[in-house]
């Protein structure tokens, strides 16, 4: 932001004052105090400036947010960052404007162990796009039928959009120079191609600090101009010498060494600890060779922390916050050993000054020598006695061959609302009278803290409607006239570019994209770009970066792609079928327009189901989805008289094809209808011949489900609903109605329990086919009944699960259900209902849940269970 002032007299004036001392104005340093860009006068006590040098070391690089901490409390200015790894992103967010408390907040809010996941989060993908995600065990994403082996366990995502959600305002308004940043910064990177060390310090923060922390096995690198950029304290472990360079008036580097210390050896459990260990073991010399040269290091005592140690948060901030207190002091003088003030004895006033001013301070200025912080303090005093607008302040260059010893202090003063001529410049969201009245607020005149406080609230009221990279471009101000002209970037966007796209469309990754050329940019509105681009599951990494233009906000979308081609497997063991496994090979990018094709075959003895699907998740830029499905399904059923033995085994044989058509509805779920044309054909024993029939039936669904992970959800909801119509009208052999519906619910009761209730009501004209038929009975169905033991042309059901948390992943669940299923509407009694009593052990492993369970129906049918695996 620049401020410009309009004052002819004071303009003259200076000519003359410098012609005397012979000065260059670029010779001489100047202090503002008060104004829109100035020290604040009501800021006392003296400051110490510093360079910051700051190490990487995971988690353990947290104690750098306690020593800002302290030093904001000690007055030891950051005057210059440099960073690396963990250093780069605390150094990084300090210098673009967040506090070390809101650095502190952001840590507690964020899930670190979120940071390593590599897919998007359930509830931001469409639901079409999540059903069938959690039932395999392995994925292998293939190039030309070549598998694609990871490079590291993720590309970062998680952390690539906080930090863009955290860094878009100030890289703007640095223009994408960090060094014009509140507090100059630069940070480090490792070019793996070529083993250099590559300089960061303008572009896209969010990609330098991604970079800079990108830890080899644990994340990818960020691939820019033919490099691989990874963690930069692989060549610099601490960057002292590249802090020195942001500065040319502070020469004083502290370094933080939070660096990673070498495990023990029962530490080192993966491949990640291991390469962290090598890192360590090879970068030592270097990071002692840095250490030495830097003014004063600071060590803080956290030998017990390894990088890991994120849940640890709190001590460690707390730590670094105790140990900066403890060393501030050591700091100052060290400080003032190196860098002492010069002196001064002269002060030449700017006649601009009322006389009783004049006299004022004339009086306020020590009679003896006094130093650049104590006229400075003298000066703080007088603005607010005085009520000045600004003060400044020019100290001359005392490294000249000349002896100089004066100061020239020249002044603006106040100015009265009443006479105020007010302008606003570059506003088309906000009319200039709005942005007028919120700018004076109560106010009778403009002093320097209140033009501040009212440009404040201008930013703030955009901010309220979601404009949240606005800015202020220029402040000029006429003192004679009185005017304040405002000129404002109110970031509307020129252009939405798409880059590093090899297949997928440009205009199928902005249709995911809520901004619109022409509109402010929004924060907000990127944020659920990323997240929506993401969710599409067809990126590894998405970015958005926006660079100021002459006429607008440059916005550029980034995308990693994933390879399309995918082979799937999946296993388990279920009770009742015994072991069953599929494979399916999918393309979820077919022509770059995010369609979707999958065959897929799922064998057991008594069960198969063969399918080829074709799905569009949006038909175009709609959010129409679509889906042609052609099947074969096979299955040999159990079939129950009284007892819980099978008295004998159905074959039930259906092929077919279907076609449906729905609205997604937001992330939440769908509405669709859906055409079925079959032919089934079955045999049972107690018939002499097959049966064979054709259903073409039209079925309305509807289905909305929230749920946060699979297997054991912690909270969300599921509701579906089901129509379905069938009878000759349509080509078929039977007719029937049949209606559907059912809701559940996880609701989280503090860490450890978890409350499941699920309700299903279905019902239908009497006499459905066998294999349209209503089935209850299972572990997950009916507690003390066989899987599908029960069935129906109707059914009430109603269940309640507890589920409690026990340590190792383990669950320990208890559930009860009432219900059940009804041939005709007499059956259809109070006192027929059955009351079913379950209790499992479930183990979450890594190859699905293990589960042992028992059930009892009615205190006489008793049932044992045990199931391994996703359920599919």
């Amino acid at each position: 932001m620049y401020v410009v002032f309009e004052q002819v007299k004071i303009k003259k004036f200076i000519l003359v004052i410098f012609s005397l001392l012979a000065v260059s104005v670029s010779a001489d340093k100047t202090v503002k105090i008060g104004g829109i860009d100035g020290l604040d006068p009501k800021e006392t006590g003296q400051k110490y400036p510093v360079l910051l040098a700051l190490s990487g070391g995971g988690a353990r690089g947290l104690t750098t947010i306690g020593i800002l901490k302290a030093f904001e409390e000690k007055g030891i200015v950051v005057s210059g960052v440099a960073g690396t790894s963990m250093g780069g992103i605390i150094g990084g967010l300090y210098a673009s404007g967040y506090s070390p408390n809101q650095l502190d907040s952001i840590a507690n809010e964020l899930n670190f162990r979120r940071l390593f996941a590599n897919s998007p989060p359930r509830n931001s993908m469409l639901l079409t796009k999540r059903e069938g995600r959690e039932n395999h065990l392995i994925s292998i994403r293939l190039n030309n039928f070549n598998p694609v082996i990871p490079k590291a366990l993720t590309a970062g995502q998680e952390l690539t959009s906080l930090l863009t959600s955290l860094t878009a305002k100030p890289n703007y308004q640095c223009g994408a120079d960090f060094k014009k940043l509140p507090i100059p910064f630069v940070t480090i990177s490792t070019d793996i191609v070529s083993g250099k060390q590559v300089v960061l310090s303008e572009g896209s923060i969010t990609d330098a600090l991604r970079a800079t922390m990108a830890f080899p096995l644990a994340f990818t690198g960020v691939e820019k101009d033919g490099m691989i950029l990874m963690d930069g304290g692989i060549v610099t472990p601490i960057p002292v010498d590249l802090a020195r360079t942001l500065s040319d008036s502070v020469s004083f580097v502290v370094a933080v060494n939070t660096a990673s210390i070498l495990l023990s050896k029962d530490a080192i459990k993966d491949p990640v600890d291991l390469a962290d260990q090598v890192t360590t073991i090879m970068t030592s010399d270097k990071l002692q060779s840095q250490l030495e040269t830097a003014d004063f290091v600071l060590t803080p005592p956290i030998n017990d922390f390894i990088s890991a140690d994120f849940d640890r948060k709190d001590e460690l901030v707390k730590i670094g916050y105790e140990y900066g207190l403890a060393q501030a002091d050591s700091i100052i003088a060290a400080v003032k050993s190196k860098s002492p003030e010069n002196r001064y004895s002269n002060v030449i006033l700017d006649t601009g000054l009322r006389e009783s001013a004049h006299i004022k301070l004339n009086e306020m200025i020590p009679d003896k020598e006094f130093s650049e912080s104590e006229f400075l303090a003298v000066c703080k005093q007088f603005v607010q006695q005085e009520s000045l607008f600004q003060l400044e302040v020019v100290f001359p260059d005392m490294d000249t061959s000349r002896t100089v010893d004066t100061i020239l202090v020249r002044h603006l003063s106040e100015m009265p609302v009443l006479d105020l001529s007010l302008k606003f410049e570059g506003n088309n969201v906000i009319s200039s009278e709005e942005l007028a009245k919120t700018f004076v607020g109560d106010a009778d005149y403009i002093s320097s803290s209140g033009l501040q406080e009212g440009l404040k609230r201008i930013i703030k009221r955009y901010e309220e409607l979601g404009y949240d990279l606005v800015i202020i471009k220029e402040v000029w101000i006429g003192m004679n006239t009185p005017v304040i002209i405002i000129e404002l970037d109110e970031a509307i966007i020129k252009t939405i570019d798409v880059e590093q796209n090899e297949h997928t469309k440009d205009w199928f990754i902005r249709s995911y994209f809520p901004l619109e050329q022409g509109k402010p940019y929004s924060t907000e509105g990127v944020s659920n770009g990323i997240r929506n681009i993401y969710g599409t599951d067809l990126f590894a990494r998405v970015t958005v970066d926006a660079l100021p233009s002459d006429d607008g906000v440059v916005v550029k979308i980034g995308v990693e792609e994933k390879e399309s081609t995918q082979l799937r497997i999946g296993w388990h063991w279920d009770d009742e079928y015994e072991s069953e496994e599929f494979l399916e090979l999918k393309n979820d990018n077919f022509m770059g327009i995010g369609l979707e094709y999958l065959l897929h075959g799922r064998y057991a003895p008594d069960r198969q189901h063969y399918f080829f699907s074709f799905k569009a998740d949006r038909v175009l830029q709609s959010y129409i989805t679509s889906r042609f499905k052609i099947y074969r399904t096979i299955l040999n059923r159990q079939l129950y008289d009284i007892s819980d033995e099978p008295s004998r085994v159905r074959e039930e044989r259906t092929t077919g094809v279907s076609l449906s058509v729905g609205q997604q509805i937001a992330r939440l779920g769908t509405v669709s209808s859906e055409l079925f044309i079959e032919n089934v054909d079955y045999f049972d024993p107690d018939f002499t011949e097959k049966v064979q029939y054709d259903i073409q039936k039209l079925q309305f669904r509807s289905l909305f489900e929230t749920f946060d992970r699979i297997p054991f959800p912690t909270h969300g909801n599921r509701h579906e609903f089901r129509l379905t119509f069938a009878g000759k009208v349509f080509g078929g052999d039977v007719e029937y109605t049949k209606f559907f519906t059912s809701h559940e619910s996880y609701i989280q009761f503090g860490k450890y329990i978890n409350y499941h209730p699920y309700f299903a009501l279905g019902a239908s004209r009497s006499g459905l086919p066998p294999t349209e038929q209503f089935y209850l009975g299972g572990q997950h169905s009916f507690a003390g009944f066989r899987t599908e033991q029960l069935a129906g042309d109707k059914m009430v059901q109603f269940s309640n699960e507890l589920r409690v948390k026990l340590p190792l992943h383990f669950f320990l669940i208890a559930r009860y259900d009432l219900g059940e299923v009804y041939n005709s509407t007499d059956q259809i009694k109070l006192r027929n209902l059955r009351n079913g009593f379950g209790a499992s052990i479930a183990l979450d492993s890594p190859l699905g849940p293990l589960e042992f369970g028992y059930g009892i129906v009615n205190s006489d049918q008793e049932e044992t269970y045990l199931n391994l695996g996703f359920r599919f």
